[in-house]
């Protein structure tokens, strides 16, 4: 499907939003909102694994396609302070099919539900437009406003799965 270049979006609260692509200067502020964004997941779920390691799990992986050459992180501002970023890489099967993956996306809390995560996700597909012709992503299935946005894109469930843990 074709994305339209643009998109109009009534941003309350005087926010000035620019997306741009992330550097390695972006560093610590996209690993810190990563920190502090994440909590419905199997990780921040298991009452056996300490919050604040599930956090720093999401801080670590928040950043680390900056070094890779097949993936991008896309960053939102409001006023030269990063707001929400977005994750993507493109992968490969056998090296015949490439599709695109969403890795990760996040707002920050007190600028959510004001258009960012839009502006971020129609940044990534213009970016894989040129480069695949499939996106996939995955979320938890109770995080209601993640599934609404991506099925505000058009995107369609395809799988479900559950995940199983023990502690031996």
């Amino acid at each position: 499907r074709k994305l339209e270049n643009s998109l109009s979006l009534e941003f309350k609260r005087d926010l000035q939003i620019r997306v741009r692509e992330a550097h390695k200067e972006d560093s610590n502020s996209i690993s810190n909102l990563a920190r502090k964004s994440f909590s419905i997941s199997h990780f921040h779920s298991d009452p056996n694994f300490p919050h604040t390691l599930s956090s720093e799990l999401y801080a670590k992986w928040s950043i680390s396609s900056l070094s890779e050459p097949f993936s991008k992180i896309f960053i939102a501002e409001d006023k030269d302070e990063i707001c929400g970023f977005i994750m993507c890489s493109v992968k490969s099967l056998m090296n015949k099919v490439s599709y695109g993956v969403i890795d990760l996306i996040a707002v920050d809390q007190d600028k959510q539900r004001m258009g960012i995560g839009k502006l971020l996700l129609t940044e990534a597909l213009k970016w894989f437009s040129s480069k695949v012709n499939s996106v996939y992503v995955g979320t938890q299935a109770a995080n209601i406003p993640a599934v609404r946005l991506y099925e505000t894109f058009g995107f369609k469930l395809v799988e479900s799965e559950a995940t199983f843990h023990i502690w031996v």
